[in-house]
């Protein structure tokens, strides 16, 4: 273990005033704004004709890639991995999904993972989809002119001249406590602006019909042996972990959590070139029980751990552009975001937040769904707005795919908490560095979610310790979240009284 490494340490200049040009190439770093008609964009980007009427602006530092093939035009905007054939660049990625039309590629891009807006031009025919996650944002506002697009609400809103919206329970919402606690991410595909939505999980957005449509779940989830299931998630999560790192330089957060533990199992063959780190929070000091835990996991399998403290003076100029650019007054993660810009802002972050927590995050209780329910557990329903959405929300699924078996806290999950909350400050990072998922795949989540749900449950987690036994077992010599509170759960467990605990703690279930 080294550090903590201080900000000040390493390589800022301290009191040195940003460059103009530096400031502008921050303006909406990595964004996208997908238009009807030629516009002045207002950062530093470079165009593309996607249609005879659409103009695709990106800005200079996100990566765009574009395939024309069979008279199929797609563009890439992001990234995408093939833990098949980790050597695979987003290119060769995209020659594959050119043979296909558009319901074939839905299903073929749940084998990857990544970060990314796939744009599918046929003609005058228009769809855009996103990863697993929708880490890489869609914002849409249909017009008299057409539908625009972008990754940031804000973006469509100072470009279209819109407002905010007059909804007083919108408005009580993004000036609360609760939409500050939450990381300042949203509920359901609302946004603060007027006719401004988001394009959710799961759903893709037809320009020509101006409307959005559910396209997963579909059919019957088939469950799976545990042992059978953990063999193929572990190939898959190396497999992206090894395409990511064929590409970019890399650093992995390091934590206490079954997560983290993943990626850094995958990383077995890979730990010469991986940053394995942890960031000091504010509830924290270098002695805390999670950083002590990390670096001990670190020191028995000799990896080189870092401990990095980011908090300092945050540049002024880099303050205005940040809040510039997201539109909320989100300061919590703002120290970390300048500590990423100025030390690692060429590398590229793998954090760990995976689609399959809906289990834990319910605590595995039975419960019948209303969205009242939905809307107490994600602490949101004090708004009647939030209520009817998870309402709909439930009548939605049920009417798409009245035959599938997933369950419905888990799509809950998947779709609403890592669709807002789980994305948010990945979004808000695009000033600084790349945030890349490995967890962020369709079909590894459903591979997860389709064991018998009591291996993924609080406190034992036996499928996600089944995949890191797969991966590299020496990891399981030091417990994972070890914690007072977990101790006392496995205990719980034992007598059989963990599930009736619960179904106190949380009686609305």
């Amino acid at each position: 273990m080294i550090g903590p490494d201080r900000p000040d340490d390493r390589t800022r200049v301290k009191g040195k005033a940003m460059k103009k040009e530096e400031i502008e190439r921050l303006k909406y770093r990595r964004q996208y704004l997908l238009a009807p008609q030629t516009v002045s964009c207002p950062f530093l980007h470079h165009e593309y004709i996607v249609t005879g009427t659409y103009r695709l602006y990106a800005h200079v530092d996100l990566h765009v890639t574009e395939c024309k093939e069979n008279g199929t035009r797609l563009f890439l905007l992001g990234d995408i991995f093939d833990y098949r054939s980790p050597g695979k660049l987003n290119a060769h990625i995209l020659q594959d999904l050119s043979w296909y039309g558009f319901r074939e590629i839905l299903r073929e891009i749940g084998e990857y993972c990544g970060r990314f807006v796939l744009v599918y031009v046929k003609g005058d025919d228009l769809k855009l989809v996103h990863d697993a996650t929708a880490a890489r944002k869609i914002y849409y506002c249909l017009q008299e002119g057409g539908t625009w697009f972008s990754s940031r609400p804000n973006l469509i809103a100072n470009v279209l001249e819109i407002g905010q919206t007059d909804h007083p329970e919108l408005l009580d919402y993004y000036r609360s406590e609760v939409f500050k606690a939450s990381n300042c991410s949203s509920v359901g595909d609302f946004t603060i602006y007027k006719g401004v939505r988001q394009l959710m999980p799961n759903h893709y957005y037809h320009v020509s019909e101006s409307a959005v449509h559910r396209y997963w779940p579909v059919g019957i989830t088939e469950r799976r042996e545990l042992e059978d299931v953990a063999g193929r998630c572990a190939v898959m999560v190396k497999g992206f972990m090894e395409s990511i790192i064929n590409r970019y330089d890399v650093m992995l957060p390091v934590t206490g959590g079954k997560d983290s533990r993943t990626l850094v199992a995958a990383t077995k063959d890979m730990t010469d070139r991986v940053f394995y780190y942890i960031n000091i929070n504010e509830y924290m000091d270098a002695r805390c029980k999670d950083i002590a835990l990390s670096e001990k996991l670190c020191r028995k399998n000799h990896l080189e751990f870092h401990v990095l403290d980011p908090y300092s003076d945050v540049d002024k100029d880099f303050e205005s552009i940040y809040f510039e650019n997201n539109g909320y007054d989100c300061r919590r993660y703002l120290p970390h975001i300048y500590n990423y810009y100025t030390n690692f802002r060429d590398k590229v972050n793998l954090p760990g937040n995976t689609a399959t927590s809906g289990n834990e995050w319910f605590k595995g209780t039975k419960m019948r769904f209303t969205g009242k329910r939905l809307a107490k557990r994600n602490r949101v329903d004090h708004w009647k707005f939030a209520i009817e959405y998870y309402d709909q929300w439930i009548s939605g699924i049920r009417e798409h795919c009245p035959e599938n078996n997933i369950q419905l806290f888990d799509l809950f999950y998947w779709e609403e908490r890592m669709g807002n909350w789980g994305g948010q400050v990945t979004t808000d990072k695009d000033i600084a560095q790349e945030d890349i998922n490995p967890f962020n795949s369709r079909n590894l989540v459903m591979l997860y979610l389709s064991v018998d749900p009591k291996y993924l449950q609080i406190p034992f987690f036996k499928m996600y310790l089944e995949v890191i036994r797969h991966l590299w077992p020496d990891l399981l010599k030091v417990p994972i979240n070890s914690c007072i509170k977990n101790r006392i759960y496995k205990a719980m467990k034992f007598v059989g009284a963990l599930n009736f605990y619960f179904k106190i703690r949380y009686s609305y279930f």
